[in-house]
């Protein structure tokens, strides 16, 4: 939620003119359930396509365990972490400037 509140902080600054801006709770809540729905439909689509699965792997000792296996939307969510890390770093950075 916290973003929310920054995010709309950021909105008010950004504008240029002396006009207040309304930006009121009910549009971060439209915001914040688009995103909600987004994200959940691709998580829907991701254990639709590709359900979770373990492989047997060996130990140096002979020992057998079981591990998840990676598939392409594990690097997805990686690559979306990390541009989303990217994303709020910059800002930071931008605001402390």
């Amino acid at each position: 939620m916290y973003a929310f509140v920054t995010y709309r902080v950021a909105l008010i600054f950004r504008v240029r003119s002396a006009q207040k801006l309304a930006l009121s709770d009910g549009v971060l809540l439209k915001r914040l359930l688009l995103l909600v729905v987004l994200y959940s439909s691709y998580l829907t689509v991701w254990k639709v396509m590709q359900p979770p699965s373990t492989e047997t792997a060996m130990t140096s000792n002979d020992l057998k365990y079981e591990r998840c296996v990676e598939n392409w939307f594990d690097l997805t969510i990686i690559f979306g972490k990390s541009q989303s890390m990217y994303r709020r770093l910059n800002v930071k950075f931008n605001f402390a400037l």
